[in-house]
């Protein structure tokens, strides 16, 4: 059963980091995957195993790669397209219309604020409420993030929760640097928050969850061994 993973491009994103991961492990287990890309492009391209095999459409735009997916799909003839990003997966959607293709999309976070402080995402809800009930499978990073897209997207067709891939195969906790602070007395609680600053991530919830437990009780930031550019983390208020 032959399985497609299609992206934009590679850049040091979770959803990207995720897509790497699977590729990598099920490749190595011998089952065939694809990495299908509108563009080669990304800082993750180099953590590709040299054994999956990577295809570029060439589309400098996703919606542009709509012609460019449809003849690829016909040509290769895949078991499964799997999609993980609402722009991709709507193209994908209707890419596979006329193919034999098994589409498959996701969601890793929660649309709602996507489509917040993504206007061009706004643009598409329409379209992805009529393509994603046509789809394979639907699936969700979490019980609230699937809460959440049936809930933007009106769906009343089963959405399948399924974990992030997190560690890969041959990862050696022991080898990652302990942060500054660490052993510190355990009955101390330690914030720790990782991703890029985003608006989507939402850090300043997180800071003033962070003032109301100082408020109350001690508690220690886990530092990072580099420090974060403070002038581009958006005002938490606090």
């Amino acid at each position: 059963m032959s399985l497609v993973l299609y992206l934009p491009r590679l850049p040091m994103g979770g959803i990207e980091r995720a897509t790497v991961t699977l590729a990598n492990h099920w490749t190595a287990k011998g089952r065939p995957v694809t990495l299908l890309l509108d563009r080669e492009e990304g800082a993750l391209l180099d953590a590709v195993s040299p054994d999956v095999p990577v295809e570029v459409l060439g589309a400098s735009r996703t919606l542009w790669a709509l012609p460019k997916l449809a003849s690829w799909l016909r040509r290769n003839r895949p078991a499964v397209l799997h999609s993980a990003l609402p722009h991709n997966s709507a193209i994908a959607l209707v890419a596979g219309l006329r193919s034999d293709t098994r589409i498959t999309v996701a969601e890793h976070s929660l649309l709602a604020d996507k489509i917040r402080i993504d206007r061009n995402l706004a643009r598409i809800v329409p379209v992805m409420r009529r393509l994603y009930p046509a789809a394979a499978a639907v699936l969700a990073a979490s019980d609230v993030v699937a809460k959440d897209m049936k809930t933007v997207l009106g769906l009343s067709r089963a959405v399948s929760v399924v974990g992030n891939p997190i560690v890969p195969d041959g990862f050696d906790p022991a080898k990652l640097p302990k942060p500054v602070g660490a052993g510190m007395r355990g009955d101390i609680p330690v914030f720790l928050a990782i991703g890029r600053m985003a608006p989507v991530k939402d850090f300043p919830t997180l800071l003033r969850a962070f003032r109301y437990v100082l408020d109350r009780r001690p508690a220690r930031e886990a530092r990072p061994a580099l420090a974060l550019d403070t002038a581009r983390v958006p005002s938490a208020k606090i």
